[in-house]
């Protein structure tokens, strides 16, 4: 879904220019916004208290940074079931979305 492939065999002309004109680290910022506001949207659900240990990834996420957020979101133990899969989402949307990692 955030792959830069997946733009560039898109049929919509705004995520194939997207993916043209960025690679590599730029894909990463390019695709940072989105990737955020999903996220965001996926953390609405839950109460501020439970989300204390995803605060030190979400600049990190929003500035492109998805290696160095993945690292830290793999050590995070997470005991409700429903932020967990927010948690394994996010793991595989950050994979899926680095063009930094080959």
């Amino acid at each position: 879904m955030y792959k830069r492939n997946e733009y560039l065999e898109s049929t919509d002309c705004v995520k194939q220019s997207l993916a043209r004109e960025n690679a590599g680290l730029d894909w990463n910022y390019a695709i940072a916004k989105r990737i955020d506001r999903d996220l965001h949207e996926k953390l609405l659900p839950f109460d501020s208290s439970l989300l204390l240990d995803f605060a030190p990834v979400l600049p990190l996420i929003s500035s492109g940074y998805f290696h160095t957020a993945r690292g830290i979101i793999e050590g995070l133990t997470v005991e409700n079931e429903e932020l967990n899969e927010v948690r394994e989402w996010l793991l595989r949307t950050l994979q899926d979305a680095d063009e930094t990692e080959g």
